[in-house]
């Protein structure tokens, strides 16, 4: 159930189109600081996404905080559209192992 739930959650942000604001981060409001997860499994979460080599970090973060396809993901970082594919499969992978998951 917590695969096909993951799985459900990566392709509704595939299809999000993310629009860039004209608004400077300055003026951005002070309480999205606030908002930041503090909790124990979250601190985890960062620090085995922080520990992933470059090469699979980048496509995960760019499709699951920036929404971004596996083609966009592709066309930004000069690969194919199955080698975007075979980073983030492999990017999950790693954060499974990392995160002592089975599935």
């Amino acid at each position: 159930m917590k695969t096909i739930v993951r799985r459900e959650n990566a392709r509704r942000f595939e299809r999000i189109q993310p629009r860039e604001s004209a608004m400077p981060t300055e003026e951005l409001p002070a309480q999205a600081a606030q908002d930041y997860d503090t909790s124990t499994e979250a601190f985890v979460l960062r620090r085995a996404i922080r520990a992933l080599p470059t090469e699979y970090r980048e496509p995960l973060i760019l499709q699951v905080l920036h929404g971004y396809s596996q083609q966009e993901i592709a066309a930004r970082l000069g690969l194919s559209a199955a080698g975007a594919g075979t980073r983030l499969f492999r990017a999950r992978q790693r954060l499974r192992e990392a995160l002592g998951e089975r599935g």
